[in-house]
């Protein structure tokens, strides 16, 4: 009864957010030494993989979407009739892998903001603003940071977003509004830039300096 009580927590569909019962949990279980039973959440008993696919109407569109983003996603890949230069494979491979480690960046720390605002002791009309913040920063900046990466280089605005995520990352670790609101606008300054900066240095780089097209 314990447990069912406490994955309750977890796997509720009506939560605040998906990250904040999971963290919740474990520092419950690093705290008293418990060990979460991984076969009760996957295996026999109310906590089946079936069940938690089906709790709510959220859960049961996830594997339905997956595939058509994925059926999408093959019926949209470019045409390889003519076979491109080992240089455009080898230019593909290192900007993905750049791209994919900075948004991964972006990505990993998203289900727990809320959990640790939570855990910081902020109300939920705190935490929104908090959310607020970085999301009107982004829409704020999202308008002309292109102009911005034209300005100032592509590959700078680049190496600034890593700077500049760096930073609001950094203030994660402080137990004040303020720092954290600096956090939160500063992390969505980095965002409009990770969506926008990479792709233009990208296409900067494919045309004039590679000239593949």
């Amino acid at each position: 009864e314990k447990w069912q009580a406490s994955l309750s927590i977890v796997f509720a569909g009506r939560r605040k957010a998906c990250g904040l019962p999971l963290l919740a949990l474990t520092s419950r279980m690093a705290a008293t030494g418990d060990q979460l039973p991984i076969v009760g959440v996957w295996g026999a008993g109310d906590w089946t993989l079936l069940a938690y696919f089906t709790q709510s109407f959220y859960h049961v569109l996830v594997a339905p979407l997956l595939a058509l983003t994925v059926a999408l996603a093959y019926l949209a890949r470019p045409s390889e009739s003519e076979q491109p230069p080992p240089a455009f494979r080898r230019f593909h491979r290192s900007f993905l892998a750049v791209w994919a480690l900075c948004a991964s960046a972006d990505w990993l720390q998203g289900p727990y903001v809320y959990a640790l605002y939570d855990a910081y002791g902020y109300s939920t009309r705190e935490i929104a603003e908090l959310f607020v913040g970085g999301y009107g920063s982004s829409l704020v900046f999202g308008c002309f940071v292109g102009a911005f990466a034209d300005r100032f280089g592509r590959k700078a605005s680049c190496i600034l977003y890593c700077v500049v995520y760096i930073l609001s990352c950094v203030t994660k670790h402080f137990n004040n509004y303020s720092v954290l609101m600096v956090g939160r606008i500063s992390g969505g300054v980095a965002t409009s830039m990770l969506y926008s900066c990479f792709e233009c240095w990208m296409v900067s780089e494919h045309q004039q300096r590679h000239c593949f097209s």
